[in-house]
């Protein structure tokens, strides 16, 4: 009789992500893991104490190959308009990852600036405050306004209300930012 092929956790975390890649976060429990697995649900609960703590480790696991997304398709050139083309673009592209992270009450904020503040905003804000010679709260005006036009593009896509172009897009988002410039500027006249 041939050995029984052991699950190990780097199986299960493999099935579970392909699970939630396909039919989203809420899918993912024991039995329908453990039948993708072609197992009983006792090697789930060998690798992992609970669901709970099996549910961290996937979210954790989205949360890098989001990161990781991001890294690899920013533009040099135009960090902001790089960033949130390729937000809108992995919520095309990972529709189940997207609302899990930005869609679900994983995460919530309390205030703009808990926003700005977390990540990679940061560091893009002050890029966008030497780029357009504004103040800091300026580019975080410019960047939330920005970034939210960009957040509700991708909420749309990831929930497939609309299927814009990359072009659409680009241009909404580019006069997004050039509105919220000039209103800017405006002000300061």
């Amino acid at each position: 009789m041939p050995p029984k092929v052991k699950t190990t956790r780097e199986m299960i975390i493999k099935e579970a992500m392909n699970l939630v890649r396909e039919e989203g976060y809420e899918s993912l429990n024991a039995r329908a893991l453990a039948a993708r697995l072609h197992c009983s649900v006792q090697p789930i609960f060998r690798n992992f104490e609970t669901m709970d703590d099996l549910k961290k480790s996937i979210v954790k696991e989205v949360a890098e190959d989001y990161q990781n997304y991001l890294k690899n398709s920013m533009s040099p050139d135009d960090q902001l308009m790089g960033l949130v083309l390729a937000y809108v673009t992995y919520a095309r592209d990972e529709k189940n990852y997207f609302k899990l992270l930005h869609m679900s009450n994983r995460m919530s904020l309390n205030e703009t600036s808990e926003f700005t503040s977390v990540g990679i905003n940061r560091y893009i804000i002050e890029a966008i405050s030497k780029i357009t010679n504004t103040t800091m709260e300026e580019a975080t005006i410019i960047y939330q306004g920005t970034f939210f036009t960009a957040h509700g593009i991708a909420s749309m896509v990831a929930t497939n209300q609309c299927e814009f172009s990359d072009k659409e897009i680009q241009l909404i988002l580019d006069n997004v930012f050039a509105g919220m410039l000039t209103n800017i500027k405006n002000k300061e006249t």
